[in-house]
């Protein structure tokens, strides 16, 4: 009996740690130049490509549309962007005048550079999220 309740314990413990997983697919992709790079960012982190995001994925671009997959994530508040690095330099590339000439976009699909409220979603299960990437003076 005692080795029962053992393992019952074990199971609800992993239960209650289970693990989701959030796909992203992607539109509107221009070229199948470079890579598509997913950032996953936790409630209270800021979305900033160059700064602290929770997790990364890539997938070779495809012109059309490609998908992104995390997993293995906790419930809990997220937040997403998506950037086509075109020139696999790891980076987005500005013009001089400021605006972003490789495609980005971000979880619910808001304008121009995001704060996380505007592009958070709560994952309480498995997610699936479609997002339509921008090219500014393309």
């Amino acid at each position: 009996m005692k080795s029962i309740l053992s393992f019952l314990l074990s199971v609800s413990g992993l239960i209650a740690m289970a693990q989701h997983s959030i796909t992203v697919n992607v539109s509107g992709l221009l070229n199948a130049n470079g890579e598509v790079i997913g950032y996953l960012y936790k409630a209270g982190q800021k979305l900033k490509l160059k700064g602290e995001h929770f997790k990364k994925v890539s997938v070779k671009a495809r012109e059309g549309s490609v998908s992104l997959t995390f997993v293995n994530i906790p419930k809990g508040d997220y937040a997403i962007l998506v950037l086509h690095d075109e020139d696999k330099d790891g980076k987005l590339d500005m013009y001089f005048f400021g605006p972003p000439k490789e495609g980005v976009c971000a979880s619910n699909n808001p304008t121009g550079h995001p704060k996380f409220e505007e592009a958070e979603f709560t994952l309480d299960g498995d997610v699936v999220l479609n997002l339509e990437m921008n090219y500014l003076f393309r």
